[in-house]
């Protein structure tokens, strides 16, 4: 063949066979567009999902939030319900003086409010004073809920030895032995106990009655502790009628 029956040929080829291939190629195209879409909205439904669980761990968490808030609101609404220690001090004052025969001073302790409190310690300290001069100092009685309670003790304090004219002795009065005979110094038998603790109701005072003896000079108590439980928003008020 001449170089013209070439050039025939090959044009007669390239114009049958080139629409063929296009022709055959679209498909393939079509259908890895469609391959690629459907990854696409698989992923789609993956991150909806994702999502989903994500909002309803956030509403989770919402109401969780809103638990704590509603559980802290009550505590904040409760805490003026709540007891709280308390430890209240008076300075006391004469408990009996050389020209009397002898005294009954009281502590008086009392609320702001209208909830009982508990009265678990009262600590009384004398003042200084001569063992020599110092005669008596024992509890008389108490006084609560409209009743007495003759709760009559020996001697808080021993009249000690001529040293120890500086020292302040100190004592517990809740709990103290009641005595059984006429005694207030001499050791002899005793019975119950002072109450260890104090339950006073609303609107009640607590009242303390001491029994106060010094012949040669003025005997005093230099400071009245009372420590207990009270509501948080009340005030405790210890108050101390002294002797004469």
């Amino acid at each position: 063949m001449n170089r013209k029956t070439n050039w025939a040929i090959a044009t007669l080829a390239a114009i049958v066979l080139v629409p063929t291939l296009g022709r055959a190629a679209v498909p393939t195209q079509l259908d890895q567009i469609i391959t690629h879409l459907q990854t696409i909205a698989t992923k789609l439904n993956q991150a909806a999902t994702s999502l989903s669980t994500l909002n309803t761990r956030v509403a989770s968490l919402e109401t969780t939030l809103a638990n704590v808030d509603a559980t802290l609101s009550d505590v904040a609404e409760n805490t003026g319900a709540s007891h709280v220690p308390f430890v209240v001090t008076n300075p006391g004052g004469l408990c009996d003086s050389a020209a009397s025969p002898s005294s009954n001073p009281v502590i008086s302790i009392s609320s702001s409010g209208d909830a009982p409190f508990v009265v678990t310690s009262v600590l009384i300290k004398r003042g200084v004073i001569s063992p020599v001069d110092f005669s008596f100092l024992s509890l008389n009685g108490i006084a609560l809920g409209g009743q007495v309670y003759d709760t009559h003790t020996r001697n808080l304090f021993f009249p000690g030895y001529a040293g120890e004219t500086a020292v302040e002795h100190a004592a517990d009065i809740l709990g103290t032995p009641v005595r059984t005979d006429g005694s207030l110094t001499d050791e002899g038998p005793t019975g119950g106990n002072v109450p260890h603790q104090l339950v006073v109701e609303s609107g009640d005072v607590a009242s303390i009655q001491l029994f106060c003896r010094s012949d040669a000079h003025d005997f005093t108590l230099s400071q009245i502790r009372v420590s207990g439980w009270k509501l948080a928003t009340d005030e405790i008020y210890v108050d101390y009628t002294p002797g004469h």
